[in-house]
Parts: C-alpha cells; sequence; structure tokens
C-alpha cells in the first residue's frame, strides 16, 4: 500500500474516518510513516484506533481535532504539524504529520497517558 499524501487536515481525518467506517486499523497504521511492530505496538495501535473511534462517535474527528473547524491549513514554515494533543476529550490523542514531497503525510498517531 502506498502511504496517503495529504494536502489539507480535513483530508487526514477524513482518510482517518474512511479507516474507522471499514473497520481497518492495519490500513491506518500502515499509513503512518513510523510505527512498531511489537506486541506493544500492536496494542498502542489498537488502543489508539479504539480512542479515535470514540471521538469520531461522540463528536467527530473534525470538530475534536480541528478545534471546532478553526484549522484549515498546514502551517507553510514547518516540516512538522500536531493534530490533537493532551485533552482528556479527545482521550490524549496525537496525530503527528510530516511534510513530504510538497505534501504531508502520517508520522505517528498515538495516545499519551
Amino acid at each position: 500500500m502506498t502511504a496517503p499524501l495529504f494536502d489539507t487536515p480535513m483530508q487526514v481525518l477524513s482518510f482517518i474516518r474512511q479507516c474507522i467506517n471499514e473497520n481497518n486499523p492495519v490500513k491506518l497504521h500502515a499509513a503512518c510513516s513510523e510505527f512498531s511492530e511489537t506486541k506493544t505496538g500492536d496494542y498502542c495501535q489498537a488502543s489508539s484506533f479504539k480512542a479515535l473511534c470514540e471521538v469520531e462517535q461522540s463528536e467527530t474527528l473534525e470538530h475534536a481535532f480541528l478545534e471546532e473547524r478553526q484549522i484549515t491549513v498546514f502551517p507553510t514554515d514547518k516540516d512538522t504539524f500536531n493534530l490533537g494533543g493532551h485533552d482528556l476529550r479527545i482521550h490524549c490523542l496525537h496525530i503527528d504529520l510530516e511534510r513530504y514531497q510538497g505534501h504531508w503525510r502520517l508520522k505517528k498517531i498515538w495516545q499519551c497517558r
């Protein structure tokens, strides 16, 4: 699978929603440039996928991660960007992105404890 590239934060969340709708955490985490194939990594991937599903069910990914649609574009002066953070409302999920070939790609999806 070729990892998807994104031009807007909304496209990232649309891809995540597609994975949720397909109940396909493997597809989501395989799209990340940095992931762990260890048993611990499998647990973390399952946990973060479950949390993403819960956020989508309770208030939608866009509402939660785009700060009520205030985040509409990626920064032009950085090579990394993060959606989410230390907020119980979004289960302390982090969606790390990196600039790649003029676009953005998922780097890692993780949950802090």
